[in-house]
């Protein structure tokens, strides 16, 4: 006769619980052991309908992962086509041999109509699989019968009838959501039941939106790998809806960032936008002065603050270097900051707007890619004349190219703009450049260092060239400069002449800053 202790009452060795006795007549169609109470059996069900349930989202997270596996296997599959058909012919062996093994180990009737076999967990009999069982918490936990963890739980309980003991003190514990053993879990743990299930509910949102984000990225490359032109205007489209949002969202937040600078001025349209950040056009209120707006985002990447004399405060160095470079009588050639916020994620600059007003990339594309000898001159002259003002000031643009030059396409006035890749000019050397590519100086590629003036001198001569041939210097064209032997057709020799000036490969050998618009070609009428 099988016997097994009674859950409620603890018995003795010597008194057992007798399975024979008829149970007490019950409501419930389940059967109850005739010692057990209500809530005990209650509780052993909620045990085992738990462990089902565990085992039910094993088995749809399983499926989740052999779907993964198999949408895995038919991407790499039609990338590969050869090696797919050979993975898939192991696999069809691998399954013929598999359904070998189920058969050898199902061959048994007793054991087919009792029991269902399922992958082999270990070998060497029942006591390795015990052990195998033993070692794994999750296994252990299903094959785990739920009388035994009952009692388990029954066998911590107070010496009393209800299996409690209000006098025992509670065991001093560090966590706070601990408390006395024989408190009722119904009070006690009812906000961390609501907490957890929040919790749990959460961590299912979170997943079945991965799984639906997967499903959408592989249908969007099943859609495409099937018509890659039709994928390729989707991609694009996409893209391009992206870049919408991030304007959009700059554009908010610009407007939107400083009660003064809305208080002060009416943001206008985007003029442009790039790494530094973005510039509106704005109207100052109380005299309708046209104004720019400069939205500077202080990225990873974003240089330190400088301290100037004048203020109490360390200042960022774009707006430094633009108060540095206005300090003094003012010079037409240099944008005006007419004002300037700080902020802890981002800055803002009021500057001139001239209208109208271009780029001198813009104006030159205009102009069929190229300027005149007179035409260049003039620009050439003022350009200069702003370097050498910045150099005088102790500010090194380190940028002067056709985008950060703006010019008035009636008056042919220009002005130097964006100091964002400046720094204050020293007599020592720069072991780093921040600056267009295009422009950098011969010896910061052959030595790693440069100086501040000769830096410029030779940007100069780069701005020159392009605007008045049509394209960036090449080592041919620096070769025979070097030689006399570079000419271009309606280009004057004393405009070659201060291009081979200009555009030495040797610092020293460079005409210096200060002696450029000494130089004849500027002196020169046409």
């Amino acid at each position: 006769m099988f016997q097994r202790p009674c859950r409620v009452h603890p018995l003795t060795e010597s008194q057992v619980c007798d399975l024979n006795t008829p149970p007490n007549p019950s409501s419930s169609t389940e059967e109850q052991h005739p010692h057990e109470s209500t809530a005990d059996a209650a509780e052993g069900n909620d045990e085992e309908r738990k462990v089902m349930e565990k085992g039910k989202k094993k088995k749809k997270w399983w499926r989740l992962s052999s779907l993964f596996g198999a949408v895995k296997k038919h991407l790499k599959r039609s990338s590969n086509p050869v090696q797919g058909e050979v993975e898939q012919e192991q696999e069809q062996s691998e399954g013929v041999k598999n359904q070998n093994q189920c058969k050898d180990r199902c061959s048994d009737d007793y054991t087919v109509r009792h029991n269902l076999v399922s992958d082999q967990l270990c070998e060497g009999g029942f006591d390795a699989e015990a052990t195998h069982l033993k070692d794994d918490p999750e296994l252990g936990s299903l094959q785990r019968p739920p009388e035994e963890k009952d009692l388990n739980i029954l066998a911590n309980r107070g010496p009393d009838s209800h299996g409690c003991d209000l006098s025992t003190p509670p065991n001093p514990s560090s966590s706070t959501e601990e408390q006395h053993p024989h408190e009722s879990t119904a009070d006690a743990a009812e906000g961390n039941d609501q907490e957890r299930k929040v919790m749990e509910k959460e961590k299912k949102k979170k997943k079945w939106w991965r799984v639906a984000s997967f499903y959408g990225a592989v249908k969007k490359h099943l859609k495409r790998s099937s018509n890659p032109v039709q994928g390729e205007e989707e991609l694009k489209q996409e893209q391009e809806q992206q870049r919408e949002k991030v304007k959009n969202q700059k554009e908010q937040k610009a407007r939107c960032s400083d009660d003064f600078i809305s208080s002060h001025y009416q943001l206008g349209d985007l003029l442009g936008e790039g790494g530094f950040g973005s510039v509106y056009e704005a109207r100052r209120l109380e005299d309708d002065l046209k104004v720019a707006v400069k939205y500077v985002n202080k990225t990873e990447t974003y240089r330190p603050s400088l301290y100037i004399p004048g203020y109490q405060q360390h200042v960022p160095l774009e707006i430094a270097l633009t108060i540095l470079a206005n300090k003094g009588p003012r010079v037409p050639e240099i944008i005006q900051l007419l004002d300037w916020k700080d902020y802890s994620d981002h800055f803002v600059m009021i500057l001139e707007c001239p209208s109208p007003c271009e780029t001198l990339e813009d104006f030159v594309g205009r102009q069929g890619g190229r300027l005149n000898e007179s035409l260049a001159r003039r620009v050439m002259m003022q350009v200069t004349k702003a370097a050498n003002v910045c150099c005088q000031r102790q500010v090194f643009h380190r940028d002067i190219k056709p985008s950060n030059l703006l010019i008035n396409n009636q008056t042919l006035e220009v002005k130097l703009i964006d100091f964002g890749c400046g720094d204050i000019l020293r007599t020592t050397v720069y072991m780093s450049y921040s600056g267009t590519a295009t422009y950098v100086p011969p010896e910061f590629h052959i030595k790693g260092k440069y100086h501040g003036k000769p830096a410029t001198v030779w940007s100069l001569g780069v701005l020159l060239f392009k605007i008045v041939a049509g394209y960036y210097p090449s080592f041919l064209d620096l070769h025979m400069l070097k030689l006399h032997l570079w000419s271009r057709t309606g280009l004057s020799n004393e405009c070659c002449r201060l291009l081979r000036a200009l555009l030495q490969i040797k610092p020293k050998n460079r005409i210096q800053l200060e002696e450029i618009l000494s130089h004849k070609w500027f002196t020169a009428t046409t």
